[in-house]
């Protein structure tokens, strides 16, 4: 899942996230194997609601918003996680 926000927010890059936060290897290659982590920005604080541009999850090998995946499919990637 990820979550699209201002940058003004996200003020982390990908790199300075992982040396401040213990991230498993593993998770973190397979992480950066479904994008390009050089264009992304995270954060280590919490992110009010309000600020929440998008929502999208990882399904059917792309990302879509997750408004557009249909419950039952939701349910079923859900699960898958757990």
């Amino acid at each position: 899942m990820r979550v699209g926000v201002p940058a003004s927010v996200a003020t982390l890059r990908w790199s300075d996230y992982l040396a401040v936060n213990a991230t498993p290897r593993l998770m973190r290659d397979a992480v950066a194997d479904l994008g390009n982590p050089t264009e992304w920005l995270a954060t280590d604080q919490p992110v009010p609601f309000r600020l929440v541009r998008s929502i999208e999850v990882w399904y059917r090998d792309e990302w879509v918003e997750v408004s557009n995946v249909p419950d039952d499919a939701f349910d079923r990637y859900l699960e898958l996680d757990g």
